[in-house]
């Protein structure tokens, strides 16, 4: 056959030529002189000449065109084929136009017809030429994209597991059956569940690089357990992989603000039955952000005192960062706390006194409705009109009660019966279990009770008018029953249901109403029964479903009613499973590959954790012929190897829970692999040469003297160690064992793809690898740090870049990391081996004592080193700005002065925190404390001294008193030896102002307190307020003296004194006329 179309190619190429299809064409335009020509030349990737165009080897038309002997730049050249089956280009439109040199390029790609073709090029004033090429006609086999999805570790190595010692880098290798490049593809990856991990990035997102390599970081998450990561082209393509998370996420310096308040909202920490109170907290990370849906577990520190309203203790925060929990008071009086936690971390503790007067009912509230079938309230039932009973559940704080039991009964089953046989129901989310009572066969007043038995026993009762015209009608026995299915399948997915419909009627076909009937099913049938009590229309209702049975079968349905048992049935068929097979339909004879196995309900739901069953009718084997499908997909993976060809075709089959599913498989007798026995991918040194070879086999046998195309992604071909140059394609043939070699080498790092065809097999068959060329002469590191500035507390990433003196990163280097020019912090790991980008990767952390100073433009502060282990000389450093420390805290009031109550003041002050570039710093927790520091005797005095008057203004008698100091000289709140100067046997002044211990400041770095003190001390005492935080650094308290005001209001009435100074004031010494004092009042003379 080639003998055949080899003749035939040249025997066309004779014609063309005798018919001038070669050379150039020119044409002379006799108006103006102009001569245009257009030459043709056919070339592969590389620019080497060639003729015949495959799906690995596309080609390229170059058309140079020129005019009275000089290239013409800007000409439109118009390419056309005799035959578009043999190939087609790579633009729709068919044109090109010519550059700076007078070339016009275009691509030709293979198309699904094999033969020799002819191609035209044309210009627009007329002008044509010719070339032939000569088409493989395999575009029909279409190209395979294959993600090959993996995780790896800081030393490359492949792991399943992620926890916080060891994150992970996700790796994303796209691969194409055709050999083209898969650079700069979009890949999306997932996370099943996001609480298992985080991604690096906010997207999820990656390019793929040269190589068609893609790499996320992926961190371990706060819950442990398996999950699922997919990746997923634009183009559809996906792989999916499962892992197992450790869960150890470290819980980060998350602030939980706890206060207790009664059910009007006002903060208390009184407990009592008659005051239960809620906990609020409010979550609020680092950065002063509301954290939701996180999990604060509570506990009580004596569960005698007081009980929690989930008995879990559990509660999550909602959007706003906010969690609730109810607290209940229990059987013991005195002081307790309740403690929150975040994954065990402790958080807040919220003090609180309980009264311990609970009873057995405290926690839990009932409240019970009658209501006929038209929604009317009503006690009274008949058989027209049954009640429905609805009891509502609810704690003391009014939070509804949902999964509750509520059970049902009546002082008297002759006067009604409910309808459910037994007699419960389940509160939903609005806190109401309902029931409805139908009329029995005794008149009179009865009594309903609703019961719960948790977390005590408790009870409500109503009392209800029967009007005895209801329950089983004996005087007309039941004649039939009849069974009724909306359909006779149902599906295996949980919320499939059939519905069942029960008609009983007497001997005369009457339509009976009140008639009990009995629904039951075999086989692992799930009733729900909506009446099982007949209405007006004669008419019973229950539903079946499978539920979690996924197992096909035949589920037998009763109903039943009447003292002679009549009953009817219905065989209803569980069906809807389905099993898929996913795949390639062809393999190489002793080679494997990966099958898919997918096991879903008739939902379309993935059923888990069951067993298949997959045979080979060749008897080829499976890595696991028995595997279970996956807790989350439903599906399994399994390697499938084709040892034996047979006829040709296998036939691989896969059966579960009653369901089979088969696949054929075409099994190609030549076996074309690589030799090479290594699993993972080669490194081969730059610059050195390196052999793969392919080994060709036919039903076993060598097949020799073929001709095979090795092809790569990256550096040079050749046919031995001393003949590589540029050549990305080369052709050679099997030796008498079958195999062929190629010797390989780059100046070049990274991935590469080598791949390799048969050129005489019909269809061909082809095989690929990856090698990667690797740089191994380190010259120079770079390092980056990412962010480059944080706050104490805070990690940033610092990534060393090795590259060789070309640039090329360079692999497998061990690089030690360490802090210069700084104090403080802390980097882990230390050492890190650099991978395939040249990167190697640490984390460094800010604590307190890490400087401020320094900034990402200014690198005088704190710098990240990176060097070679073997040769520190070769380093690089990055500078880290240690900011948002707080270093400042500056506060102060404003003019207005509240009265908490009738004889307290209250006073609010702001604090504002900022770090050391001026940038308000949230969330930091603050001590407030407050001293007295000295106090005046005095009067309130009128003002002005005539005239209208305004204002009581307070006069101080002891400003030029040197002994009115506050008397707890060392502030330890203790009248010790020599401190009582005025022999009143008590501190003078005293603490007499209160005020909050701790303060947080909020998202814009404020924080608030207020001074509370009596109102009798205002405008006589002057008071010492300190602010402190838990920072290192020159600045990290601050304080001031204030002055405790007063009221405008209480000083705003003439006829209205303000309260006297406490401590009086010597009167003879003060003069109206001026309001002045003179000298001679002391603090320490009574």
């Amino acid at each position: 056959m080639r003998i055949i179309r080899h003749l035939f190619v040249v025997l066309l190429l004779g014609v063309l030529s005798a018919c001038g299809g070669g050379g150039t064409i020119g044409s002379t335009d006799g108006g103006t002189g102009t001569t245009s020509t257009v030459s043709l030349a056919l070339t592969d990737q590389a620019g080497a000449t060639a003729t015949r165009v495959t799906r690995v080897k596309p080609l390229k038309i170059n058309a140079t065109v020129k005019t009275n002997g000089a290239v013409a730049s800007g000409v439109l050249v118009t390419f056309s084929l005799n035959d578009s089956s043999l190939a087609s280009f790579d633009n729709d439109a068919g044109t090109a136009q010519t550059n700076s040199d007078g070339v016009a390029t275009i691509g030709l790609n293979v198309g699904s017809k094999s033969g020799a073709g002819v191609i035209t090029a044309t210009l627009s004033s007329g002008e044509k030429q010719t070339i032939t090429f000569e088409s493989a006609g395999d575009s029909a086999v279409s190209e395979v994209i294959t993600v090959n999805l993996s995780l790896k570790n800081a030393a490359g190595a492949t792991v399943t597991s992620l926890s916080n010692a060891q994150p992970v880098t996700i790796n994303a290798l796209l691969t194409s059956s055709l050999g083209t490049s898969q650079a700069n593809k979009l890949v999306t990856f997932k996370l099943n569940n996001a609480s298992l991990a985080s991604f690096a990035n906010g997207t999820g997102t990656a390019q793929t690089d040269a190589n068609g390599l893609a790499t996320l970081g992926l961190t371990v998450g706060s819950v442990s357990g398996s999950g699922q990561l997919t990746a997923t082209l634009s183009s559809g393509e996906s792989a999916a992989l499962v892992f197992d998370s450790a869960g150890d996420k470290p819980t980060e310096n998350y602030n939980l603000r706890l206060t207790l308040v009664n059910d009007i909202g006002t903060e208390t920490i009184a407990l009592s039955k008659t005051d239960p109170l809620k906990l609020i907290g409010v979550l609020t990370s680092p950065k002063g952000l509301s954290v939701k849906n996180q999990l604060i577990s509570f506990a009580v520190s004596d569960s005698d005192l007081a009980e929690l309203g989930v008995a879990n203790g559990a509660a999550l925060t909602n959007a706003d960062g906010v969690v609730e929990m109810a607290l209940n008071v229990g059987t013991k009086s005195g002081g307790g706390s309740v403690s929150a936690s975040l994954n065990n971390v402790p958080l807040a503790t919220q003090n609180f006194t309980s009264a311990g007067n609970k009873t057995a009912s405290d926690l839990l509230t009932m409240s019970m409705t009658l209501k006929d079938n038209t929604g009317v309230d009503t006690s009274s039932v008949n058989k027209d009109k049954p009640l429905t009973i609805a009891v509502q559940v609810t704690s003391k704080l009014g939070v509804n009660q949902a999964g509750k039991l509520v059970t049902f009964t009546l002082n008297d089953t002759e006067l009604g019966f409910f309808n459910n046989a037994a007699g419960t129901a389940e509160t939903d989310v609005n806190g109401i279990a309902r029931i409805t009572l139908n009329a029995g066969t005794k008149s009179g007043a009865g009594l309903v009770t609703a019961s719960i038995s948790e977390p005590s026993a408790q009870s409500i009762s109503k009392t209800f008018t029967s009007a005895g015209d209801g329950g089983v009608v004996n005087s007309k026995p039941v004649g039939s029953i009849v069974l009724y299915a909306d359909k006779l399948a149902l599906g295996t997915g949980a919320n499939d249901k059939v519905a069942l419909t029960a008609l009983v009627r007497d001997k005369n076909n009457v339509l009976l109403s009140n008639v009990k009937v009995q629904f039951t099913a075999d086989n692992d049938g799930v009733l729900q029964v909506e009446s099982d009590v007949t209405g007006a229309d004669g008419l019973a209702k229950a539903y079946l479903s499978s539920k979690s049975n996924y197992n096909l079968r035949d589920i037998n349905v009763t109903a039943t009613a009447g003292t002679d048992a009549l009953s009817d049935s219905q065989l209803i068929a569980v069906t809807g499973n389905t099993l898929t097979i996913l795949g390639s339909s062809t393999i190489v004879l002793n080679s494997e590959m990966e099958l898919a196995f997918t096991l879903l309900d008739s939902e379309g739901r993935g059923i888990p954790d069951t067993q298949l069953t997959l045979t080979s009718s060749l008897g080829n084997t499976f890595s696991n012929a028995a595997p279970r499908t996956g807790l989350l997909t439903g599906q399994v993976k399994v390697r499938y190897k084709a040892l034996n060809a047979g006829a040709g075709t296998d036939t691989v089959t896969v059966s579960a829970l009653g369901v089979t599913a088969a696949k054929f498989i075409v099994i190609n007798p030549d076996e074309f692999s690589f030799i090479s026995a290594a699993t993972s991918v080669v490194e081969i040194p730059l610059n050195t040469a390196h052999s793969e070879s392919v080994i060709w086999k036919h039903n076993s046998a060598p097949v020799a003297s073929a001709d095979v195309r090795f092809v790569t992604t990256r550096g040079a071909l050749a046919a031995d160690a001393v003949g590589l140059g540029s050549k990305t394609v080369l052709d050679t043939t099997t030796d008498a064992s079958g195999i062929a070699t190629v010797f390989m080498k780059s100046s070049q790092s990274g991935l590469t793809m080598i791949a390799a065809e048969s050129i005489s097999a019909s269809p061909a068959i082809s095989t690929s690898r990856l090698v990667e060329f690797v740089a191994t002469d380190a010259q120079k590191v770079e390092v980056q740090v990412v962010p480059a500035q944080i706050a104490a507390g805070e990690s940033a990433t610092v990534q060393a870049i090795v590259r060789d003196p070309l640039n090329n990163p360079v692999k497998n280097k061990t690089i030690v990391f360490s802090i210069t020019n700084g104090f403080g912090g802390s980097i882990s790991p230390v050492t890190a081996v650099t991978n395939s980008q040249g990167v190697a990767t640490t984390t460094f952390t800010a604590d307190t004592a890490s400087p401020g100073s320094g900034t990402p433009s200014d690198p005088t502060g704190l710098n990240v080193k990176a060097a070679l282990v073997t040769d520190e000389t070769i380093n690089g450093t990055g500078s880290v700005a240690v900011g948002q420390r707080t270093l400042f805290f500056r506060f102060g009031t404003g003019n207005i002065v509240e009265k908490k109550e009738l004889s307290l003041y209250s006073k609010q002050f702001a604090v504002l925190v900022t770090d050391s570039s001026g940038n308000a710093v949230p969330n930091q927790q603050l001590t407030v404390a407050v001293y007295p520091k000295l106090y005046s005797k005095g009067v309130w005095a009128r003002y002005p001294i005539t005239g209208a008057f305004k204002y009581w203004l307070p006069v101080r008698s002891t400003n030029n008193a040197p002994d009115c100091g506050t008397e707890d000289v060392n502030r330890n709140g203790i009248l010790d030896s020599g401190e009582d100067a005025n022999n009143d046997a008590q501190l003078t002044p005293g603490n007499l102002v209160a005020v909050e211990r701790t303060v947080t400041a909020d998202a814009e770095g404020i924080a608030y307190f207020n001074l509370v003190y009596p109102i009798e001390y205002g405008a006589w005492v002057d008071v010492d307020v300190a602010v402190r935080g838990a920072a290192s650094g020159t600045e990290n308290e601050t304080s001031r003296t204030f002055t405790l005001s007063y009221s405008a209001d209480d000083v705003s009435n003439e006829s209205i004194k303000p309260i006297a100074n406490p401590w009086g004031a010597k009167v003879s010494l003060f003069d109206e006329s001026t309001n002045t004092f003179a000298d001679g009042d002391l603090c320490t003379v009574q």
